[in-house]
């Protein structure tokens, strides 16, 4: 076995991002009260220095500890390398929006008055012309397992999509409740607007606006971040071990409590529709017709009804075409529900086609777990989205208390 492996360098890099965290949230929620700009670039200066620190870290880690048991130890080595760089994608976002933010005096003025193109701006600057080509050069060298390529027939691809809208609405009623409970109570007039990108994307954007990002690049780049490269370098650990991480790790980049809970669920029944049939092309044309439903059929409706939504009781006296939105509106609502329920049921029916293989020689599930989650690496990055977590709560709470 060749065995390398330094305690020092992960669980400094946890400190790092745990205090990097805690500035990040800090900025977000001094900028929402009006802080003393000179406190807050402070903090944002202190913020940047150990988010390159985090960097800094996380890569010597990847680079210094490696592991190769094919049987013990095969998680931390997808720790040391994997996580290491996901952790470095996820920073990019916070130092982009900090740097921004901070130093660029007429950034909040163009945030507040076009929020959708400083969301478009953050989010395609970050991730994906940045951070992804990032991932994909420094996870070469991480060993992958060939999934076999498989055709994915059509009426299995509709069952795939009617289970996709059930997973969507068990996901909103777990999540939208927590939501609520987070928000609801602490809203008022000049309640601050935290910046959930893709919210913004979709809310105040232009219609060419949604398809290219929401539509179109978030599905092709989200797929390959979270189901191709992740998926085919994990996958050697059990299909039930891959599917629950891709998931899991799907659901916290959201950064929020509204789509944590059905990005989770969908994340895993993409990931074990990539691991049946080896070809991303089926995720990613399953994700853009979630994506284009909501943003541009859903989205879209709303927009248009959404100065007549409080008049909503004295529809008979309103514009014909804007009765005929609100019926639209109301028949598509029916539509996408009967959907998703239909789409519960047949998964529970056809439950048997959606089980994961577990092999002889697999590694037991608890162990998997167990030793992923003792990864100071691993729990960089939940650290970091919780940060995100926080960051689109805490302002309106903190406000409202003050």
């Amino acid at each position: 076995m060749d065995y390398k492996k330094n305690k020092v360098l992960p669980w400094a890099t946890l400190a790092a991002t745990v205090l990097f965290s805690v500035l990040y949230v800090f900025f977000i929620v001094g900028m929402s009260i009006d802080m003393d700009i000179t406190l807050l670039r402070i903090s944002a200066l202190t913020a940047l220095v150990l988010s390159i620190l985090v960097i800094v870290l996380a890569l010597v880690t990847a680079r210094v500890n490696r592991i190769y048991d094919p049987m013990t130890e095969r998680v931390e080595a997808l720790n040391c390398r994997y996580t290491g760089f996901v952790v470095i994608l996820a920073v990019l976002p916070i130092i982009f929006e900090v740097l921004l933010y901070a130093f660029i005096p007429d950034f909040e003025n163009f945030a507040e008055n076009d929020p959708a193109r400083a969301s478009f701006l953050v989010t395609v600057v970050t991730i994906y012309l940045t951070g992804f080509p990032f991932l994909l050069l420094t996870l070469r060298k991480v060993p992958v397992m060939k999934i076999e390529k498989r055709r994915m027939g059509f009426s299995f691809f509709i069952l795939c999509l009617a289970v996709t809208a059930g997973l969507c609405l068990a996901g909103v009623i777990i999540g939208l409740p927590i939501e609520m409970l987070l928000t609801e109570p602490f809203k008022s007039a000049d309640s601050s607007d935290q910046i959930n990108h893709i919210a913004e994307i979709m809310q105040n954007s232009s219609f060419i606006d949604r398809v290219i990002v929401v539509g179109v690049l978030a599905p092709v780049f989200e797929e390959l971040i979270f189901r191709k490269l992740l998926v085919s370098r994990t996958i050697r650990y059990g299909e039930t071990f891959s599917i629950l991480l891709s998931g899991f790790m799907f659901g916290l980049f959201h950064g929020n409590f509204q789509q944590f809970f059905f990005a989770s669920f969908v994340g895993m029944l993409f990931a074990f529709v990539f691991i049946r049939t080896g070809r991303v092309i089926y995720t990613i044309l399953m994700h853009m017709t979630v994506n284009l439903t909501t943003s541009v059929v859903t989205t879209t409706l709303y927009i248009k009804l959404l100065p007549y939504i409080d008049d909503a009781d004295n529809l008979t006296e309103m514009p014909y075409d804007i009765q005929l939105l609100f019926l639209t509106l109301t028949f598509w609502m029916l539509l996408l529900g009967m959907i998703a329920v239909t789409g519960f049921i047949l998964l529970i029916v056809f439950r048997k086609r959606f089980k994961p293989y577990k092999s002889p020689d697999e590694p037991s599930l608890g162990k998997i777990i167990g030793n992923s989650l003792s990864s100071p690496l691993f729990w960089c990055f939940i650290v970091i989205q919780m940060g995100q977590f926080a960051s689109s709560y805490l302002p309106d709470i903190v406000d409202y208390l003050l």
